[in-house]
């Protein structure tokens, strides 16, 4: 009898032990493994996030900066040819319309003992040739087919008359900021005029452009960097490009300290990125 109660004892012991083990065991493999899937879930979370920031080699909220070298597709043979070791275009280096097939302002050449509209050299401050500083660096724009953008075949003579009046606008914004500039000279000011009637030419709306010229010369950016990066949103206009938000990106790289031909580049890469989607 005492002997069946000494084994009733210690088979009692053992269930209470068992009973006061397994369960604790069991509690320490289930959070053990929750750790493990928590850490698994985390890393795969940071992943996701880490691919949500990045667009094609751009970080979110950052400007694209394509290196050295890099151009845009679908350039033709003629744009190719003036990407010189992969340096952006401006508008051309030579002769700038309405100057009577000279290469300087009228100003310009006056200043440099030059007869009206002749090639001439040197550097001066706009306005500093005594005349008025409202002056048109190049002659009005005249209503003409050949200075309408491309895809105004089908405009008929409201619109294009619109178109006209829009541009002029847009110079006339575009003249009040160099106005106000400082230490600006009369090639970098002519430039910021060329860039506007350049780019509208091409299809970029002229308040845009009158808009980024303006932001790019507060910017302290000289003539050839705004011509560069006005011919580089001229890239967009018959890609279908949202000029309002390239305007926001544009000056978001600006903001950045982007400049030159990094900045044109950042541009041209802005568009290919936003329209290959379409």
């Amino acid at each position: 009898m005492n002997m069946c109660k000494r084994w009733s004892a210690v088979v009692a012991c053992a269930l209470l032990s068992l009973f006061l083990t397994v369960p604790g065991t069991l509690y320490a493999k289930g959070k053990g493994k929750g750790k493990g899937k928590g850490k698994g879930a985390e890393k795969k979370e940071d992943k996701e996030d880490k691919g949500k920031g990045q667009d094609k080699g751009k970080a979110k909220g950052k400007a694209r900066r394509p290196g050295k070298g890099w151009m845009p597709p679908g350039l033709s043979d003629k744009d190719k040819a003036e990407w010189v070791d992969g340096v952006p275009p401006g508008w051309g280096k030579g002769k700038k319309t309405g100057w009577d097939g000279g290469d300087l302002p009228p100003g310009l050449g006056k200043q440099e003992g030059k007869a009206k509209g002749k090639p001439g050299k040197g550097k001066a401050k706009h306005g500093d040739d005594g005349g008025d500083e409202d002056k048109p660096a190049q002659k009005p724009i005249e209503k003409t087919e050949e200075k309408l953008p491309p895809g105004s075949e089908t405009w008929d003579e409201n619109r294009k008359k619109s178109f006209v009046e829009e541009l002029k606008e847009a110079m006339a914004k575009v003249r009040k900021v160099v106005k106000r500039a400082k230490n600006i000279s009369e090639e970098d000011a002519a430039s910021a005029e060329v860039s506007v009637e350049q780019a509208a030419r091409h299809g970029v709306p002229a308040d845009k452009a009158a808009s980024f010229v303006e932001a790019a010369l507060d910017k302290g950016l000289k003539g050839p960097d705004i011509e560069k990066s006005t011919r580089a949103m001229a890239y967009g206009a018959d890609k279908g490009a949202d000029y309002d938000k390239l305007g926001e990106s544009t000056k978001a790289a600006m903001d950045e300290g982007l400049t030159g031909d990094d900045l044109a580049r950042s541009i041209y890469a802005e568009i290919v990125a936003s329209t290959e989607t379409k």
